[in-house]
């Protein structure tokens, strides 16, 4: 379960997850859906990336995670 690697629950929240590579971006964003998160998957295509981030993240907390060649968002709500 996710939520004892990070310390918090995922369910019901949103992510952002940046990168799609089949290593790790793609395994983490179904393994967050399999958590029950909300996920947004963003690439090197993704049209206004800093637009995206900030309308998931926007009046949140976030938890930040990055990785080898993905960065992972998770936002925690109050």
């Amino acid at each position: 379960m996710v939520s004892l690697l990070i310390g918090v629950s995922i369910v019901g929240k949103r992510a952002v997850v940046v990168g799609r590579s089949k290593i790790v971006g793609m395994p983490m964003a179904n393994l967050l859906t399999w958590n029950h998160a909300t996920v947004t998957v963003c690439h090197s295509r993704t049209v206004d990336l800093p637009g995206v981030v900030s309308a998931v993240c926007f009046n949140q907390s976030l938890f930040f995670m990055q990785t080898y060649n993905c960065i992972i968002i998770i936002v925690i709500e109050h």
